[in-house]
């Protein structure tokens, strides 16, 4: 638990300030950002980049392409049905991706490895912490495992719990049982809020291609 032993840990970094091996690939320094606050950060740049036409609530009802472009049919939230034309289409509409679908183009790798419960939460670690800073801390004990993704010290961290389905289902994390499980992985009396409840299965799929004809597939999320 955060306020138990420490069994080890891993320095990614190795060293404090700018690290060669992460300015080797990229441009930019990384940075510890969760999804919530990057996601706003990326659409005001597609927007600037794409002048504002970018439109949210519209579904993909199909597609078709031919030698010198693809057709998409689209449903806007009015129920409006339209047709698009373009050169090419990127897909990035994530694991269940809707073009993947209609292009058949199938996964490769095992569906499942894991399910687990995320629990975001709101709270201070700096005294849980203390003189071992980290992003990532794995809570290994008879009573409870897991793992906290620390995105804020401060004010936002998410503990991942693993369960097995064959014994229980989503619907048994209710607020009083992810608080329980917390309460375990914290491992002594803290202050904290919890802010959201959520599940997701871990798997290791890869399309079998990335490209079909003027249809390209990229990301996962």
């Amino acid at each position: 638990c955060m306020a138990g032993s420490e069994y080890g840990y891993l320095d990614l970094q190795q060293k404090k300030g700018p690290s060669a091996r992460f300015l080797s690939v990229s441009p930019t320094y990384p940075a510890n950002l969760s999804q919530n606050l990057l996601e706003p950060i990326i659409y005001a740049k597609a927007a600037e980049l794409a002048d504002k036409r970018i439109t949210f609530n519209t579904e993909l009802l199909d597609i078709e392409q031919d030698e010198t472009g693809v057709t998409a049919r689209i449903k806007d939230n009015q129920g409006r049905t339209k047709s698009l034309r373009a050169r090419y289409l990127i897909a990035a509409d994530g694991a269940g991706s809707t073009v993947r679908r209609r292009m058949d183009i199938a996964f490769d790798g095992p569906p499942v490895l894991a399910q687990f419960c995320t629990i975001h939460l709101r709270s201070d670690f700096t005294s849980l912490a203390g003189n071992r800073p980290g992003v990532l801390y794995w809570i290994l004990n008879p009573d409870i495992r897991g793992v906290f993704i620390v995105h804020n010290m401060r004010k936002s961290q998410v503990f991942m719990a693993p369960y097995d389905t064959q014994k229980m289902t989503a619907d048994d994390f209710d607020m009083d049982k992810c608080r329980a499980l917390v309460e375990k992985a914290i491992g002594k009396p803290h202050p904290f809020e919890i802010i959201g409840i959520d599940h997701w299965t871990m798997s290791a799929q890869v399309a079998s291609t990335y490209r079909k004809g003027r249809v390209f597939l990229t990301g996962d999320a």
